[in-house]
């Protein structure tokens, strides 16, 4: 299952939208703590079609395995935090 995390720099907490989820929807870009949205078009042309491929390339990696079990898998996680962000689990 793909999963989406994140990160709010105005109340400062993460929430996921996972792929079973409707993502493409206005609540998945709207923080679910303070309820601040992420702008459409970002959304849209930017954070979709990314999600979307990386599901894409970890379904690619499933059907080159032959259907069984699968050694790999891509997961992206950024390196780059906003400045005196503090990360809650």
């Amino acid at each position: 299952m793909a999963q989406m995390r994140i990160y709010c720099d105005y109340c400062k907490q993460s929430y996921y939208v996972y792929q079973h989820s409707n993502w493409k929807s206005d609540t998945a870009r709207q923080c679910p703590h303070c309820f601040h949205q992420i702008d459409r078009q970002t959304w849209d042309n930017i954070i979709v079609p990314a999600f979307g491929a990386f599901m894409d390339a970890n379904m690619q990696l499933i059907k080159d395995m032959g259907g069984g079990s699968t050694r790999f898998a891509v997961n992206f996680e950024e390196d780059y935090y906003f400045p005196n962000m503090e990360v809650k689990e």
